[in-house]
């Protein structure tokens, strides 16, 4: 796909975006900016504890959409948590609103790049078993191991089969831009906003 020119609309709440190429369209999506999208992360407030079976807790969290979102506080992965109404969350739209549902998030930010996802709170190297050769998945874990800083997770994605080495240590640091643009907004915006 050639594109040559981007069409870009927004009337209210809907943004229209039109790829082009040689006059003829290429791609269009329209985008609901009343209504929270997933993968949108968020500085969200927590408007009420709830008690769930079993001795788990869960919360309501303002994000700023129609109705507030759902947080499972037994979330796999990240410890446990207690927070107290009006205290500020980060958090990442897992599932969109539904009927008279409102949004389920989680705290486990992921970035999703074309060759990889950035998981800050993840520890470990996945991927794809699309992939197919054992010895690629190998030697990507290999260069995403090498060019890791700290303790951060990824997930190898299909694409990155492919993908020269430098490509795939490019968007690593991209992604981390990415999340570090996130916690800069969350540190100097007010809950409930889009980050």
């Amino acid at each position: 796909m050639t594109v040559d020119t981007i069409v870009y609309e927004q009337d209210k709440d809907l943004t229209t975006i039109a790829l082009m190429g040689a006059g003829k369209l290429e791609e269009i999506e329209i985008i609901d900016n009343s209504k929270a999208a997933e993968g949108n992360i968020y500085l969200g407030k927590i408007t009420h504890k709830l008690d769930l079976a079993n001795g788990r807790k869960g919360y309501l969290v303002d994000i700023k959409d129609e109705k507030d979102a759902f947080f499972n506080a037994d979330e796999y992965g990240m410890g446990d948590v207690d927070y107290t109404e009006g205290q500020s969350i980060v958090v990442q739209v897992s599932q969109e609103r539904r009927a008279e549902k409102g949004a389920k998030v989680v705290r486990s930010l992921q970035f999703v790049g074309t060759y990889l996802v950035y998981c800050p709170f993840r520890m470990n190297i996945d991927a794809s078993s699309r992939i197919g050769s054992f010895d690629r998945i190998k030697e990507l874990k290999a260069l995403v191991q090498d060019n890791e800083v700290g303790q951060e997770g990824w997930i190898i994605r299909t694409a990155a089969m492919d993908a020269s080495s430098e490509e795939i240590k490019e968007e690593m640091v991209e992604l981390r831009k990415a999340y570090d643009i996130v916690r800069a907004k969350a540190r100097s915006e007010s809950a409930p906003c889009l980050l």
